[in-house]
């Protein structure tokens, strides 16, 4: 359980944070295996053009607190390729 959380914070950027919550309770509620199962659905789900700019901007925001030096603009265009 513990590591699969540890596992879930690495896609803070990516996902909704009402996903990670219920996949977060989801895991310490027992049933590990269907927070598993749900994160891989929630990964390879299609995502609206709205949501693909706010995990953009998400990921360009967590890149530039990661390592500081990145350039924002760039960041928010490779995400939008991706």
């Amino acid at each position: 359980m513990n590591s699969f959380i540890k596992e879930l914070k690495q896609y803070r950027h990516i996902l909704s944070k009402q996903t990670i919550l219920t996949l977060r309770g989801q895991a310490i509620s027992g049933n590990v295996e269907g927070a598993i199962k749900g994160l891989q659905t929630a990964l390879n789900k299609k995502q609206s053009n709205k949501d693909k700019m706010t995990n953009a901007h998400r990921g360009a925001r967590y890149m530039a607190k990661q390592y500081g030096d990145v350039d924002y603009k760039t960041q928010v265009g490779i995400y939008l390729k991706q």
